[in-house]
């Protein structure tokens, strides 16, 4: 992301860029470095990671903030809707036991083919691993 230090806009994209400076008469080389679009008043802004709870919080841009170190893309954290909240806590039970169901069809599987080798150490070894996993959905 950049931002043009003259006008406060922000871009993510070089071709948006291209065409500021088109409408404005500028041309500008093939390739674009952070260096090139610097020289031409196109600052590199950073984005420090937020940390959030995206099951019940959503993060909000804000307009970049020159710092010492130059342009620091900022946010705001802010609590989501209580419907999208549930959907949210619904999308982790899913994949909840979705993750269950997958480890058992694994298990499954190789019981099947332990069955087949006459090992019934692993039998017995499934057998309750599957309880336990069975005993979580």
């Amino acid at each position: 992301m950049w931002i043009n230090e003259q006008t406060q806009g922000v871009f993510t994209l070089h071709t948006d860029i291209r065409y500021e400076c088109w409408k404005e008469g500028k041309q500008l080389p093939g390739i674009l470095t952070d260096e090139i679009l610097a020289e031409n008043g196109y600052a590199l802004v950073t984005q420090v990671p937020v940390p959030f709870d995206w099951i019940t919080e959503k993060l909000v841009a804000r307009p970049p903030v020159k710092g010492d170190t130059g342009w620091t893309q900022t946010f705001d954290v802010v609590p989501l809707e209580a419907a999208i909240i549930a959907n949210n806590r619904n999308i982790v039970e899913v994949q909840r036991v979705q993750g269950i169901k997958a480890q058992l069809a694994k298990g499954n599987a190789e019981i099947i083919e332990a069955m087949l080798e006459g090992n019934q150490e692993l039998i017995d070894a499934w057998k309750l691993k599957a309880a336990q996993l069975k005993a979580q959905l």
